[in-house]
């Protein structure tokens, strides 16, 4: 099961790989251009203002101590995946900016959720697409602010479309106003499509060059991994959060660097090579690094058999 969920992400990112053999870069540059601005500008704020429209005001309500957990979780990941961040800055000799969002924001839902559905089961569906879009909307605030520092109009552009979805979703949601069936095809249709055509555009710009074992590669992927596991034993340990909590936040701080990493670091040419070659060795480790996960939660009797 774990290797089918990784293989998915990995014949996307080959073909895109692939494509490189035939389709120069100036043949579809723009198009590629394109489809990541709809990704930033309309799809992930789509995907933030539907979801919250759907789970906000019952979360809200029924169960607002667990999102509470989930903001704390999210903060969390944020602050020390920062630290992580500015270590390995340190070390490499390598921009703050380039390298923070590789290390700090984890692929928590086209990969980690059914993940955590593998490991925690059907139940914890909520709470993942919960914290995914907390996770998501960081990422396009805090995240963007990362890369661009002080070229504000760049990023208050991205910052307003996603806190507007948040908004929206919000008061569409306390307002009781039902979802349109249409809108949730519509979401299901872009999943089958956005995320597989993203990991394609990644493949096609990992350097057909590209050193099998690159030391500054590699030790980023480790830290994301290695040092997102280490970063939810301990919020999990400091917050004492319960045994399911406790596993969810563990799987997902372990998960490997997000896709939208590199669509981001593309869009403003921030390194995106760092970033894509992120995703697919952290991709690649990650499929045995989750299966560690699982056996030390288990082996600590954390995760249930």
């Amino acid at each position: 099961m774990i290797f089918t969920l990784f293989s998915k992400i990995f014949i996307f990112m080959f073909i895109g790989f692939l494509l490189q053999l035939f389709l120069k870069p100036k043949t579809i540059k723009n198009i590629i251009s394109k489809l990541i601005d709809l990704n930033i500008y309309l799809f992930i704020p789509f995907f933030i203002f539907l979801n919250v429209w759907i789970y906000s005001r019952r979360f809200i309500i029924q169960s607002s101590s667990v999102l509470i957990q989930l903001i704390i979780i999210a903060l969390s990941f944020l602050i020390l995946g920062s630290v992580l961040s500015k270590i390995y800055s340190l070390i490499s000799k390598m921009p703050f900016y380039e390298v923070s969002n590789s290390i700090v924001f984890m692929n928590s839902l086209y990969l980690g959720l059914p993940v955590v559905q593998f490991y925690l089961g059907e139940n914890y569906t909520t709470i993942g697409i919960i914290l995914g879009v907390l996770l998501t909307f960081i990422h396009l605030t805090i995240g963007v602010r990362f890369l661009l520092g002080q070229k504000k109009i760049l990023s208050n552009l991205i910052n307003l479309s996603s806190a507007f979805a948040l908004i929206i979703g919000l008061i569409f949601s306390f307002l009781r106003l039902k979802v349109p069936y249409e809108f949730e095809i519509l979401s299901n249709s872009l999943k089958k499509i956005v995320s597989p055509l993203m990991l394609t555009i990644v493949g096609y710009h990992i350097p057909l060059k590209a050193k099998f074992f690159n030391r500054a590669i590699l030790t980023s992927v480790l830290i994301r991994l290695f040092g997102g596991f280490l970063v939810g034993i301990l919020i999990s340990e400091i917050f004492r959060f319960e045994k399911d909590i406790y596993c969810f936040t563990v799987i997902v701080s372990s998960m490997p660097p997000a896709v939208n990493n590199y669509i981001l670091q593309k869009k403003f040419n921030i390194n995106p090579e760092f970033a894509a070659e992120n995703v697919f060795w952290g991709t690649l480790l990650g499929v045995f690094f989750i299966i560690f996960v699982g056996m030390y939660l288990r082996f600590s009797g954390i995760l249930p058999d």
